[in-house]
């Protein structure tokens, strides 16, 4: 077993200091939109993967640049409603779904979700 010396496990140990402290005093605002920016970058991806396609056809699909669809792949792209409709006609498919929780006055069990997928024809 290799020894590491002293100065770079102290070193570690403040880098993962630090690091604590960064995220902690990241505002809960942002680490939502990171979390909600990755999990649509990884839907894209299984899209992509399940379609057989790469980075250039989506580009070529929306009338992108690779470089653009590598950033919304990446996990930390803010997307628009208007590039994630973009990219859902592109793949036939949409890429986020909409929960909309409602009660009606003549219903008597609790409040109920109800998945909702728009179209316009």
């Amino acid at each position: 077993m290799t020894k590491v010396p002293q100065n770079l496990m102290k070193q570690d140990l403040e880098g993962q200091k630090l690091f604590h402290q960064i995220v902690d005093e990241t505002p809960i605002e942002l680490k939502t939109q990171l979390r909600f920016s990755d999990a649509i970058a990884e839907k894209l991806n299984r899209m992509l993967q399940k379609r057989g396609m790469t980075q250039r056809d989506l580009a070529r699909k929306t009338g992108k640049t690779e470089a653009e669809v590598s950033r919304w792949l990446g996990g930390t792209h803010n997307f628009t409603l208007k590039t994630l409709a973009l990219i859902s006609v592109a793949l036939d498919e949409d890429v986020i779904t909409i929960l909309n929780q409602y009660k009606s006055a003549s219903e008597s069990s609790p409040m109920a979700a109800e998945t909702q997928t728009l179209y316009w024809k």
